[in-house]
């Protein structure tokens, strides 16, 4: 009997981390090992969760040396271009099913792409069981799996945070600002905008975020704090101001957490909080929700995308206040 299925994620941590619930509920409804082929991000993330199905972690040099007699099924999360041609050309060798990721992989159509749109990327991967013949009954299904966060007791004490960052007050709002491409990070502008709108201090963390001449109500933890520690912080603030990136994702799962996420570049039904998180608000640049094509959010201009507009900041400062948080 094939037990293993090996789930790949080496690109994109957010992407993963909206997909571990999925990975939870699969394994466990199947009965299937997981053999997780992870991106350094992704295992740090992994290794701070609390697992209660059967997994093995493997790594790149592992691809080729794996048993594919007990593999079942492979599904590609999120894959590096090089990974997945390695793995497409084994399953094909191997005769094994491979799963390939529809919204990373940009070859679908027009129409399709537009369908998917309105699914949330929590439960994609059902896409791929009896597809399509499974599409319009998951489309019309509002379940959506939660994803797994690090455990409580994981979570580093405000106290230690104090300590190990040197700083002298208990109350700060959390900005994470920067998302994996350069149209994702927030602009000066947008962050002494935010610092001079609340009487809070603000924790920026995130990485390879560039930023100069910030107020002096602003602590600079960008490029400085490990994941744990940047979750611990988002876990203790006053609420969190992220813009769509994993730290946004995270920020959204915490139960008890006020969060606003910005978003631009991705529609939000696909990418957005999920439905069950009330205190989980967002701010979608473009008025539909659906991605913004423009030049200036592609890339293609060196002027800023519509998300690094101080509009935005503007607005995100009306939706926080109106909330009485």
């Amino acid at each position: 009997m094939k037990n293993k299925t090996i789930f790949i994620a080496d690109s994109g941590l957010g992407d993963f981390i909206v997909a571990t619930g999925w990975i939870n509920y699969y394994c466990k409804k199947y009965s299937k090992k997981a053999v997780l082929l992870l991106g350094n991000p992704q295992r740090e993330y992994f290794n701070l969760l609390k697992i209660n199905y059967e997994f093995e972690l493997i790594k790149h040099k592992n691809i080729l040396d794996l048993d594919y007699q007990n593999i079942e099924k492979i599904f590609s999360i999120r894959s590096q271009p090089e990974t997945l041609f390695y793995i497409k050309k084994i399953a094909k060798d191997k005769d094994i099913k491979l799963f390939t990721n529809f919204f990373s992989e940009k070859k679908l159509s027009f129409f399709y792409r537009r369908l998917f749109a309105l699914t949330h990327a929590s439960r994609i991967h059902d896409f791929h069981i009896n597809f399509p013949f499974s599409l319009f009954r998951l489309i019309n299904n509002n379940r959506n799996f939660n994803y797994i966060l690090p455990s409580k007791n994981k979570i580093i004490s405000k106290k230690k945070l104090k300590n190990k960052y040197n700083l002298d007050f208990d109350n700060y709002i959390l900005i994470a600002g920067s998302g994996q491409d350069k149209m994702r990070k927030l602009t000066n502008d947008q962050i002494n905008f935010f610092s001079e709108n609340f009487n809070e201090h603000l924790v920026l963390v995130g990485k390879e975020w560039q930023l100069s001449n910030l107020n002096t109500n602003i602590v600079n933890l960008i490029d400085q704090t490990n994941l744990l520690d940047a979750i611990s912080l988002i876990y203790h603030s006053k609420f969190v101001i992220a813009i769509d990136s994993a730290l946004a994702h995270i920020a959204n799962s915490f139960i008890h957490k006020n969060s606003l996420m910005i978003m631009g570049n991705a529609p939000k039904h696909r990418w957005g909080p999920l439905n069950n998180h009330s205190k989980s608000k967002l701010f979608h640049t473009n008025y539909f929700g659906i991605a913004c094509r423009c030049k200036n959010c592609k890339g293609l201009t060196k002027n800023k995308s519509c998300m690094q507009q101080l509009i935005v900041s503007k607005k995100c400062v009306s939706i926080i206040k109106s909330s009485n948080w």
